[in-house]
């Protein structure tokens, strides 16, 4: 599992623990550490940041998950994810300011909770199947859509951008043809549609061409 996915598992297990009434005990509380394997680390590296983000479950007030904010990137997960009520959180700062983008980023967003409630759930194949097209067909528009908005403004890296909304483009394709055939599992593609799309490219690499947008709006203003 990724971070995120393992993260959500954990709270699951969390909210059971403290549901449950344990015969001569009765209700007790449980805290979790979360860390994602590195390939360039050793095992004790990550056993260690996995036992600091549960000694800051401890120390934070204990029944609780941490997950472990070592890096940008699972900075940008950690600050995504609501385990509480076990979703993804659309923030004001993740705007562009241009109205039709926004839309379709909190629609994409929609998307991402929509699957993790299928994951969650355990959805079967067939159910999530039709949900797993209309995400596909949403991102396909918001690319387009996407890159003609940064054309029309001149922006410097609207080719690289193009390239890399292609590249996310055969991944979906890939990720979706190998769930269809039983042999990816749908955590697997939520992995892809947080981290991949939502963390990585909304909340970083579209930010770059945000900053020209405010600035001809200033101008035209």
């Amino acid at each position: 599992s990724g971070l995120m996915i393992a993260s959500l598992l954990a709270e699951r297990i969390r909210k059971a623990i403290m549901a449950f009434e344990f015969h001569g005990v009765g209700h007790v509380t449980a805290s979790f550490g979360v860390a994602e394997y590195r390939e360039d680390e050793t095992w004790e590296s990550w056993l260690c940041r996995s036992d600091a983000a549960l000694y800051a479950a401890k120390e934070g007030g204990r029944n609780r998950v941490v997950t472990d904010a070592c890096g940008a990137d699972e900075a940008d997960e950690a600050e995504l994810l609501d385990l509480a009520f076990l979703r993804l959180v659309w923030r004001s700062n993740y705007e562009s300011g241009h109205a039709l983008l926004d839309t379709q980023h909190r629609n994409l967003f929609e998307h991402a909770n929509n699957l993790l409630i299928a994951v969650i759930g355990e959805r079967p194949t067939d159910e999530v199947a039709p949900q797993i097209e209309a995400l596909v067909a949403d991102l396909l528009d918001h690319f387009r859509d996407e890159e003609a908005v940064f054309r029309s403004i001149g922006y410097s890296g609207a080719d690289e951008h193009a390239l890399t909304h292609q590249g996310l483009i055969d991944r979906a394709g890939e990720l979706v043809a190998n769930f269809t055939s039983g042999e990816l599992a749908l955590g697997d593609l939520f992995n892809f549609l947080a981290y991949d799309v939502v963390a990585k490219h909304m909340l970083s690499e579209d930010r770059k061409f945000f900053g020209q947008m405010q600035a001809i709006r200033d101008t035209a203003g």
